[in-house]
């Protein structure tokens, strides 16, 4: 059994790879960023390039039995390139997954994809709504997988929320390392709402559950992430305890805060993109009622999966050597936040 995997050398893709050869399969990647392992297993074939490439995918496609696609441009990326890899990059990697015979492909979408929330729990008949390219890419997605599952192809599709691992960095890199330093951690609002996070361990398990699943069932769409989750702020206010070092949660009102984010957004000087402000102080989780009734749940709380995440980068920080950038696994410049930084 070969897996193919768009986007392998991602936060997520790359700790899928790894589990697949864990289990004893072996793992085509289409990505065109390096695998983060070196060296690169030898069981893994890596092929450097885009899913907006027929070529690239062909070459990609050779010799396999499932697809799992899970490149994707993130929402801090170009309008245009968010479209055409997530829409376009999809539409393709399907096209060309049909001609081969390949039967099984696992789409993994976004719980944004869903907009703001107009009521939550969210659950998948909920309507998705095009609020930027970001989310209106991955509907986009999402239909063109629709069509092919009329063509008798097997496409489970999970909204994931956000997903947080070992080597998980970017915005929650900034998070740690104020912490880390002991200083008040400013959230917007009260921190009363609720936000569903999703552990990487557990996003794997769901994805390989869906793909190997003979329950003709499991050919739908599906929300995931944890099922145990508190406030923002009591989840935060238990890691702030875990890591004993006196930082606190500093609630901030959310109108003049935003106001704030989207200037500094606008002009560059912050790294945080609109979907991390904007959604932080409403109530954003999924019903994850209809994939458990296929025999799958998440093993994490909120709580675990951010402490965990936290302990390892504070093992690993002084031996990161990741080049500054966007990603999920990249080292984020705190631009603006680290003069405010200062001030708290």
């Amino acid at each position: 059994m070969r897996y193919l995997v768009t986007g392998g050398s991602g936060f997520i893709g790359s700790n899928l790879v790894l589990n697949i050869l864990n289990n004893g399969f072996e793992v085509t990647i289409l990505d065109f960023e390096n695998f983060p392992k070196s060296p690169v297993p030898s069981a893994i074939k890596f092929i450097k390039g885009d899913v907006r490439s027929i070529e690239d995918v062909r070459r990609a496609l050779i010799g396999i039995d499932i697809v799992i696609h899970a490149a994707a441009a993130l929402p801090l990326q170009k309008d245009e390139d968010i479209h055409s890899v997530n829409a376009d990059g999809t539409r393709i990697l399907l096209e060309e997954s049909y001609k081969k015979g390949i039967k099984t492909f696992v789409f993994l979408s976004s719980i944004y994809a869903y907009g703001i929330p107009q009521r939550v729990p969210l659950t998948e008949d909920h309507p998705l709504i095009s609020r930027d390219a970001y989310s209106g890419s991955k509907k986009i997605a999402e239909q063109y997988c629709e069509i092919y599952r009329k063509k008798d192809m097997k496409i489970p599709i999970l909204r994931l929320p956000t997903v947080i691992g070992a080597e998980r960095l970017g915005a929650f890199q900034i998070l740690f390392e104020w912490i880390m330093a002991g200083r008040r951690v400013p959230i917007i609002g009260s921190g009363t709402n609720r936000h569903q996070f999703l552990s990487v361990d557990d996003a794997i398990r769901a994805i390989l559950f869906v793909a190997a699943s003979s329950d003709i069932r499991v050919n739908d769409t599906f929300n995931i992430g944890a099922k145990e989750f508190g406030t923002i702020r009591g989840d935060l206010e238990a890691l702030c305890s875990f890591a004993n070092s006196g930082s606190k949660i500093f609630p901030l009102p959310a109108f003049p805060v935003k106001v704030a984010l989207r200037f500094f957004d606008k002009v560059g000087l912050s790294p945080l993109h609109h979907w991390i402000y904007e959604t932080a102080d409403i109530d954003f989780f999924g019903s994850i009622d209809k994939i458990e009734k296929l025999g799958w749940s998440p093993q994490k709380s909120n709580k675990e999966i951010l402490i965990d995440a936290f302990q390892w980068y504070r093992e690993h920080k002084d031996t990161l050597r990741m080049s500054s950038g966007k990603g999920n696994r990249s080292l984020w410049n705190q631009g603006v936040l680290g003069i405010v930084k200062k001030f708290f």
